[in-house]
């Protein structure tokens, strides 16, 4: 009977996923997920609050997913001269965050396209606002020519979290998108290495 009842819950969240994923969570519709799951909408709050709970729990496991990223990241943040800052790092990170991306696109897209009227609407800022913590302490443990501000850190944070959105909503193929991580592997590792180097 718990298997039954296992098996009800995923179909429900599965169907909901991709609810959410065609129409946002604002314009998703409990009645059209209830009807293309099979089951009632009293079942349906047998397992979910409301539809607020039902997307942060489909999301629940990408977003602990995203925390531990970010708390793994930690482990560059120790002090080195700016030398030790090679290309081949960058790269290693750019590969980790793309096939995150592409592992999880489907809850990445809702986070960052779909959110809007749930609580997760604002897990972008959220995410900018961890990985500007995060990057902010690696460059602090540089030994840069420059003092390098938090804002500025801020800004290439975003810039990041941008590239990740445009990727999403715009590249179609592997291909695509080694050839524009390559593009932007260049262009990220030469700018950090201009700004820890110049006074």
């Amino acid at each position: 009977m718990q298997y039954a009842k296992n098996e009800i819950k995923q179909r429900i969240m599965d169907v909901a996923r991709e609810e959410f994923l065609e129409k946002g969570f604002e314009k998703a519709s409990i009645r059209a997920i209830t009807a293309k799951a099979g089951t009632s909408k009293s079942n349906i709050y047998n397992y979910f609050h409301d539809k607020d709970h039902l997307f942060c729990s489909i999301l629940e496991p990408t977003v602990v997913k995203i925390h531990q990223g970010l708390e793994s990241a930690r482990i560059f943040n120790v002090p080195k001269e700016a030398d030790a800052y090679t290309k081949e790092t960058q790269k290693f990170v750019m590969g980790v965050v793309t096939q995150f991306v592409t592992e999880n696109l489907t809850d990445v897209k809702l986070l960052f396209f779909q959110a809007r009227g749930s609580s997760l609407e604002s897990f972008r800022d959220k995410v900018v606002d961890a990985f500007t913590a995060v990057l902010f302490d690696w460059v602090s443990a540089i030994k840069s020519k420059r003092e390098i501000s938090k804002f500025f850190v801020r800004c290439v944070a975003n810039f990041y979290v941008s590239i990740i959105e445009q990727m999403i909503l715009s590249v179609t193929s592997q291909e695509q998108v080694e050839k524009i991580g390559e593009e932007f592997l260049i262009f990220v590792y030469h700018g950090w290495q201009g700004v820890f180097r110049q006074k």
